[in-house]
């Protein structure tokens, strides 16, 4: 009981930052959002072709230089005093409830890398798993309780960390199998 008391009060919820509609221009490229984070645990000033090849897949150094100008601009990312870019905010979100098209087309570019991890990378450097099951609309809305949990945990876990040294990405879907 002291172990789940003291957890609750030194729980803190992650700082995330709801992005601007006019920010999610950055969803339109995965490696806009990859890059974001990358900057985020690496020292980058100028060397694109260095900034590219870190990517997984590697990108065009033409396509690093546009993620750079573009995340900029959107006021997403800026530069120290010693010329290094970093983002403004730790964390960011498009919020819960949204469901923008450039949401959407971001989902889907995620979805596909994941698929491509499966011959991209070994077992041993991804983690893909699935569930088929059946459940009462009751018990899908405590599936979607817990899949909100589970983000905050992820985010809060993310955030703590010390030692960050990789950009990952987690993709969570549930969607039906049959009709209701």
């Amino acid at each position: 009981i002291k172990y789940n008391y003291e957890k609750i009060l030194n729980y803190r919820e992650p700082e995330i930052k709801k992005i601007e509609s006019r920010q999610y221009e950055m969803l339109n490229k995965w490696y806009y959002v990859v890059i974001r984070q990358l900057l985020s645990i690496i020292k980058f000033k100028d060397d694109y072709k260095s900034l590219a090849g870190m990517l997984s897949p590697p990108i065009k150094i033409t396509e690093a230089k546009k993620a750079i100008k573009l995340l900029k601009e959107l006021n997403l990312i800026e530069k120290d005093a010693q010329g290094y870019y970093h983002p403004i905010h730790p964390s960011i979100s498009t919020g819960e409830k949204s469901n923008a098209v450039g949401i959407q087309s971001y989902l889907l570019e995620t979805m596909r890398l994941a698929r491509q991890s499966i011959d991209r990378y070994p077992k041993t450097h991804r983690k893909l798993s699935t569930l088929t099951l059946s459940v009462s609309s009751n018990g899908l809305k405590n599936i979607e309780e817990k899949i909100r949990m589970f983000r905050k945990e992820i985010l809060e876990i993310a955030e703590k960390d010390i030692a960050v040294d990789k950009v990952c990405q987690l993709n969570v879907q549930l969607f039906p199998m049959s009709k209701y």
